[in-house]
């Protein structure tokens, strides 16, 4: 036997008049187009989260939030020069990172690396704002060979 719709409501026109059906839709389909842009911007920057949006009786909002990629890394100075060879913990510059997008802040850890990277140290834990200062045990005057990388 054939099923048959009810003569007095279909279900699509039920759901045409209930407001609650209308803007839970309405809802669904802004979260999925965000998710769908936050894609993207993960695609760009490297990172993106999104909130899931509240459906239902509850307000709807949706926090999108891109958390910026690193794309270099600057040191303010590049040598120390001292009195005497008593140069432990002291500052070689300051570190900066240029973050896409631009003017954004980059929230990641910096590291150090490279054959002379164990006497070096960032301060704030590799943090921003990081400087790079000499390690706990003094150096001898030359040239050392570090890596600063964005993680």
């Amino acid at each position: 036997m054939a099923a048959t719709s009810s003569p007095n409501y279909s279900d699509r026109q039920f759901l045409a008049a209930d407001p609650t059906f209308q803007n839970r839709v309405r809802q669904s389909m802004i979260a999925a187009l965000i998710k769908i842009h936050c894609c993207a911007l993960f695609v760009l920057f490297g990172s993106c989260t999104v909130a899931d949006a509240q459906v239902g009786n509850q307000p709807f909002s949706i926090t999108v939030t891109v958390n910026p990629a690193c794309t270099g890394i600057a040191l303010s100075s590049t040598s120390i020069s001292t009195n005497g060879p008593n140069n432990a913990n002291m500052v070689v510059g300051a570190v900066t990172v240029t973050a896409n997008p631009v003017g954004g802040n980059y929230l990641g850890t910096l590291t150090l690396g490279g054959a002379s990277g164990p006497s070096f140290a960032l301060t704030n834990g590799g943090k921003l704002p990081s400087n790079l200062v000499v390690g706990p045990s003094n150096l001898t005057a030359g040239s050392y060979a570090i890596t600063i990388s964005c993680n």
